[in-house]
C-alpha cells in the first residue's frame, strides 16, 4: 500500500534542491516536477498523500492505464516510460530534464537511452542505488554495482549515483552543483523516489 511506505532517506531533500536550483530573483517558482511511474492513475490520490506527508516537492503525475492493451495483456513498464520520455521531447523541445530514478526499475537503460538519443534535452541523471535488500528482491543478488547503462550515457551530461538522496546530494555539491534546470522528472519508485561517466 502506498500510504504505508516510507520514503528513501534524503530523496526529499534531493529533489526539493534540484527543484529550486531554477529560482532566481526574477523567477521565484520552481522547476516543474514530474513523476513517472508505472503505477495505475488509480493510486494517484494516495501517491499525492504520501509525497505530501513525506515533503517532495508538488508536481504532476505521468502514469499508466490498468489492463490489457491492444498488443498484449499486461502492460511494459519501460516502455511507458521510453513512450512517455519521447513525447516530453516531442512537446517540448527547449526543456532540459533532470532525470532521478533508481536502479531497479529499469531507469538506468531508459534514462540513458533518452540521453544518447536527445542529449541536448537532459541536464543531468541521478541514480539511487537499491539497498541490500531491495537489490536481492529485484535482481537475486546482494552485490550492487553501477549499471553498465550509465557508461554509455554522452560525456557532456553529469550523472550521479548514491545510495539515498543525502548521497546523491553530497555528490552532486561535491561536482559543482545542479546544471540550472527547465524541469525535474522524479520516478516514484525512488521515493520508496560534469562527468565522463557515473560517480559514487
Amino acid at each position: 500500500r502506498v500510504s504505508s511506505r516510507e520514503a528513501v532517506d534524503g530523496m526529499a531533500e534531493f529533489l526539493t534542491d534540484a527543484a529550486q536550483s531554477h529560482t532566481t530573483a526574477h523567477n521565484p517558482s520552481h522547476a516543474p516536477v514530474l513523476y513517472l511511474s508505472t503505477g495505475a492513475w488509480n493510486v494517484v490520490p494516495a501517491l499525492r498523500s504520501f509525497l505530501e506527508r513525506t515533503h517532495f516537492p508538488t508536481g504532476c503525475f505521468l502514469m499508466t492505464d490498468f489492463g490489457p492493451s491492444n498488443t498484449g495483456w499486461f502492460r511494459s513498464g519501460p516502455e511507458h516510460k521510453r513512450r512517455e520520455l519521447r513525447r516530453l521531447s516531442r512537446m517540448l523541445p527547449h526543456v532540459r530534464w533532470l532525470l532521478v530514478g533508481d536502479d531497479g526499475q529499469h531507469d538506468p537503460e531508459i534514462y540513458a537511452e533518452f540521453a544518447r538519443e536527445c542529449p541536448h534535452q537532459v541536464a543531468g541523471i541521478a541514480i539511487r542505488a537499491l539497498s541490500e535488500f531491495e537489490q536481492f528482491m529485484s535482481h537475486g543478488t546482494f552485490d550492487a554495482m553501477v549499471p553498465d547503462a550509465l557508461w554509455t550515457v554522452p560525456e557532456q551530461i553529469p550523472v550521479w549515483y548514491g545510495s539515498d538522496g543525502h548521497a546523491l546530494l553530497a555528490n552532486v555539491r561535491g561536482r559543482g552543483g545542479l546544471p540550472r534546470l527547465a524541469s525535474l522528472i522524479g520516478t516514484d519508485e525512488d521515493s520508496g523516489p560534469d562527468g565522463a561517466g557515473p560517480s559514487d
